[in-house]
């Protein structure tokens, strides 16, 4: 009793502070897509993981530290982003950072170099005035034949606008039924100087490789509406429906 008194209390006061506290078995599908992908029952089935466009590493560490088994591959091809990623992955062996971009096919590629930038994109054309600067491109599917890789559980890209490019050059794997789950930054409403692939086309192209939406991560919003946000596909084939999965509640009726 005491201790529910206790835990009555610190809910209360962290209420009245603007936070709500949630068991981690209670979390609400929808929200968190690292966490959603476990309800799939894959939790302890995740083994690699690829982290397009890694920025400083945050989602390759929150899977990593999710999928404790899984080995994440974390692409970023800014330099000073890259130096960020290194520093902030340093000490985990389950993250391998590599400073490349990933598209449609191996080579040269140009990229905008704004520092520590959230928002660095190949389509140069669409960022204005901005500094470049040329990288290494690989494609999904070269880099997986070069290192021995013949399936991905969890693709995440966030490259601004250049995501078909990478869903392109990931074509073998793709037809192979080799991937997961995918997760992209989607438009929803075009935006001068923010690039991001809009959602009809993404969903257009996955579907014809048997993918479909699982959830939509809200991320960027204005007056007029939803601008852009994360969504998760999965590969469906093989799958069978009725099994429900979503929050604990239902896959405790089922």
């Amino acid at each position: 009793m005491l201790k529910k008194k206790a835990i009555d209390a610190v809910r209360y006061l962290f209420n009245r502070l603007g936070i709500q506290l949630i068991k981690t078995e209670h979390w609400p599908f929808g929200v968190d897509w690292i966490r959603d992908i476990g309800y799939f029952g894959n939790k302890y089935g995740i083994k690699v993981a690829f982290d397009i466009g890694a920025h400083s590493g945050k989602i390759s560490t929150r899977i990593s530290k999710t999928y404790t088994q899984c080995r994440v591959f974390a692409f970023e091809p800014v330099p000073a982003t890259y130096g960020k990623l290194l520093d902030n992955i340093r000490g985990n062996p389950m993250i391998t950072p590599f400073q490349i971009a990933i598209g449609d096919r191996p080579g040269k590629g140009t990229i905008t170099n704004i520092p520590l930038s959230g928002q660095n994109t190949m389509l140069v054309g669409e960022k204005g005035d901005v500094e470049t600067i040329e990288v290494e491109v690989d494609t999904v599917d070269n880099f997986c034949m070069k290192n021995n890789i013949s399936k991905i559980n969890i693709m995440k890209t966030d490259t601004e606008g250049y995501d078909l490019k990478v869903l392109y050059g990931a074509q073998r794997l793709l037809e192979e039924k080799a991937i997961d789950f995918i997760v992209l930054e989607c438009d929803f409403l075009k935006r001068e100087d923010e690039p991001h692939t809009p959602f009809i086309e993404i969903f257009d192209y996955l579907k014809g490789y048997n993918f479909n939406v699982v959830s939509f991560y809200t991320s960027g919003v204005d007056d007029l509406g939803w601008v852009w946000g994360d969504v998760l596909f999965k590969n469906i084939s093989g799958s069978r429906p009725g099994r429900i999965s979503g929050s604990p509640e239902n896959k405790k009726q089922n």
